[in-house]
């Protein structure tokens, strides 16, 4: 295809994956210490089809831009998991 304009952000042509799986990890003074996760690119995936809520971390919810071209599959590993042991 042709390449992005200038300023345009372009979707992943593929699936990705990108995981934070430290238990150390510090988004800073609002949102503070948060659970290691994998994310998986899902494009035009919404909380309703897979169940999802963003303040359940219990299941995988949608985040990003839900139901748009950049939403992805946020699940989150057990504090029990910790990569550093």
């Amino acid at each position: 295809g042709e390449p992005p304009r200038v300023g345009e952000i372009r979707p992943p042509a593929r699936v990705a994956i990108g995981y934070r799986l430290s238990s150390r990890q510090y988004l800073g003074e609002g949102p503070g210490r948060w659970l290691p996760h994998v994310r998986v690119y899902a494009p035009f995936l919404t909380n309703e089809q897979v169940g999802g809520d963003r303040r359940l971390f219990r299941h995988p919810f949608v985040f990003g831009r839900e139901g748009g071209p950049f939403a992805y599959l946020v699940v989150v590993v057990p504090d029990e998991f910790d990569p550093t042991r």
